[in-house]
């Protein structure tokens, strides 16, 4: 199935609130993340795919506008030929506790 790049952008976004969410549940609360330290996307993709980037700016862009200079990090993206449950992005994230 094929997915258009901005859904793909949106995708991203959802996945990466997810990451999140799950963050800080296990923390007891998003206050309680410091800062995200880095984003891993798997996009899935054709060979010939290469926007992956801009897919994954979704997550990146999103994590940014909740941590501001807390959550820029380092990232990496990988193109892989499917995802469980046919999810067309899955993103994780490393983050530090506040201290």
């Amino acid at each position: 199935m094929e997915v258009p790049i901005h859904d793909g952008v949106i995708a991203a976004r959802q996945s990466a609130l997810n990451a999140v969410a799950a963050v800080a549940d296990l923390l007891g609360g998003v206050d309680e993340i410091g800062a995200v330290l880095e984003v891993i996307g798997y996009i899935a993709c054709s060979d010939d795919f290469t926007d992956h980037a801009t897919v994954l700016n979704g997550a990146s862009n999103l994590i940014e506008e909740i941590f501001g200079i807390s959550g820029r990090h380092v990232r990496y993206n990988v193109g892989v030929g499917c995802l469980p449950l046919g999810s067309p992005v899955e993103i994780g994230i490393v983050a530090s506790t506040r201290a």
